[in-house]
């Protein structure tokens, strides 16, 4: 009991997670789904710094601090997991780069060290969204799509596509949020809140207090048998 507390105010105090945040910033520091919802096209033109995790409660523990920098339409994240259901196996330790190259067309790439065991894999996306060709699907939705490949040594390698949504519910206070996807962020070892058996359909809540925070609520890998409960909260800093 001692340890799921200590656990919870780890969380709570440095925890951030990568979901999709509303008013102009994203936190995503890695995957298409899993630990992000998406990896939104939002990208501050200022300098930003994202801080924080995500813990998946239920039914077993992960927690999954992040932390990020923003700056002229760039964002690198580094992200790491921790299952505290099984000494932490198997520890990815996850770094990524975004870039948006114009409105509506980005670049996302990551790569993912595995520290038990040892093994390295690379994810590259090709992003799209509103703005794409002068396109917007208006009334307030926040769309992003893409497509890419995952690589691994001596693994063959992955075409993956996802689709995101978001949606301001409530002025810019909520915000619904949906992803359907054909892959888990991790390239090698799915995590228990998103396998492939058929695909990952997360769906959840932003809350945004202020600009500087947002609260996160989230049920991941609906289409499974191993649906789960994801618990964020998110910070961003302007120096």
């Amino acid at each position: 009991m001692k340890r799921k507390v200590i656990s919870i105010l780890f969380v709570l105090l440095i925890s951030v997670s990568g979901f999709s945040i509303a008013k102009d910033y994203n936190l995503g520091a890695t995957g298409g789904t899993g630990i992000i919802i998406y990896p939104s096209l939002d990208v501050s033109r200022n300098f930003e710094i994202g801080l924080g995790g995500q813990w998946v409660a239920i039914p077993s523990s992960v927690i999954s601090p992040k932390f990020s920098l923003s700056i002229q339409g760039f964002n690198l994240g580094v992200a790491f997991d921790y299952s505290t259901y099984n000494n932490g196996w198997p520890k990815p330790l996850m770094f990524s780069l975004k870039y948006v190259i114009q409105k509506g067309l980005g670049i996302y790439g990551d790569f993912q060290w595995y520290i038990d065991p040892n093994d390295v894999a690379i994810s590259f996306m090709l992003l799209g969204g509103n703005g794409l060709f002068g396109l917007s699907i208006g009334g307030g939705w926040d769309l992003t799509f893409g497509f890419g490949v995952n690589f691994a040594p001596g693994y063959d390698w992955n075409l993956n596509t996802f689709f995101g949504i978001q949606k301001s519910i409530y002025s810019d206070v909520l915000f619904l949020k949906a992803e359907l996807a054909n892959h888990s962020y991790r390239v090698l070892f799915d995590p228990f809140f998103a396998n492939d058996h058929r695909g990952v359909f997360n769906l959840g809540l932003n809350i945004v207090p202020a600009n500087w925070i947002t609260i996160s609520i989230s049920a991941l890998d609906l289409l499974d048998a191993n649906r789960s409960l994801a618990l964020s909260l998110n910070f961003r800093f302007n120096p």
